[in-house]
């Protein structure tokens, strides 16, 4: 059935699947959702619109596909730049990030704009499985680098931080500051560390442990 047919898992790709994400990757640095096709991507790679239309039910779940390939790829690097220590590593990365407009913001950008129609159930429920544990990596290296950082305060951070590079990248489109998102993820950064170093609490935050 053509439910079972998408697979989001970039682990262990075939040689044909990794050209399709790739020169879908490569489009997303010069277009949009709108622009890119089936059949610009068969020009691209050679490989034609059946097969890649056999290979995703819609345009939706190729994007989907691409989301997790990237997050697996760009996430590590977003999470190693948050750190409180070093405020121009973090503006850096975001001012870079913005300017080349990043496929994998722009994609967190699009996908919730998407009906739920473009989407079979079966990929729905396999994207929602296979975005769980990578977020979780993420909390962990973030955890692991900056141990006063709590759980929770780090999920927020990872889903937060990278819900406000995709808006960096949206707002340069109309000429406006990124660096503004920079400072916002490096108050909360300071905000916990603060709390650990300066016997700081916040309301509703739980504290986190000292670190050992």
């Amino acid at each position: 059935m053509a439910d079972n047919k998408t697979n989001f898992a970039p682990t262990g790709m075939n040689s044909q699947l990794e050209a399709i994400l790739n020169a879908t990757i490569d489009a997303l640095r010069t277009q949009d959702y709108a622009q890119i096709t089936f059949h610009d991507l068969e020009n691209r790679t050679g490989i034609k619109y059946m097969t890649i239309k056999r290979r995703f039910n819609s345009k939706a779940e190729l994007f989907a596909a691409v989301q997790l390939h990237e997050l697996k790829r760009v996430g590590p690097a977003f999470v190693k730049v948050l750190d409180p220590e070093n405020d121009n590593l973090l503006r850096s990365y975001v001012n870079r990030a913005v300017k080349e407009e990043v496929p994998l913001f722009k994609v967190m950008i699009t996908l919730p704009g998407l009906s739920l129609d473009d989407f079979s159930l079966a990929a729905r429920t396999r994207l929602d499985e296979e975005l769980g544990p990578q977020y979780q990596k993420l909390v962990t290296q973030l955890r692991t680098a900056h141990r006063y950082i709590g759980k929770n305060e780090a999920i927020g951070l990872v889903h937060f931080g990278l819900a406000l590079m995709a808006i960096a990248c949206e707002q340069n489109r109309h000429q406006q500051t990124d660096y503004q998102i920079a400072d916002t993820l490096l108050a909360l950064l300071h905000l916990y560390q603060g709390r650990i170093y300066k016997g700081l609490e916040t309301p509703g935050l739980r504290q986190p442990r000292r670190p050992q």
